[in-house]
């Protein structure tokens, strides 16, 4: 990988590998932003699963399976994670 990479991808991609772990994210106000830098490893087939990008809340609620109520809390964003990981 090139040194260009921006926040330190290049260390996320070599831990991802030497750990054997997938990765992946659900997003919401950052619209896929973080998608998008992890995808642009070269290596990124190899770690990268993917993401869900739930901006409305009924995309929260519906696909992601998070309790109705405020979205733009911590505790959403620790339920989103979560329900990345079970995907």
């Amino acid at each position: 990988m090139s040194d260009d990479h921006p926040l330190g991808l290049d260390k996320i991609a070599d831990l991802a590998l030497r750990r054997e772990w997938m990765v992946g994210a659900a997003e919401s106000l950052t619209s896929g932003q973080l998608a998008a830098v992890l995808g642009w490893a070269d290596s990124a087939s190899r770690w990268f699963a993917g993401a869900v990008i739930a901006y409305r809340p009924e995309v929260k609620f519906e696909l992601l399976k998070i309790p109705q109520g405020p979205v733009i809390t911590a505790r959403c964003a620790r339920q989103m994670a979560a329900a990345a990981v079970s995907c």
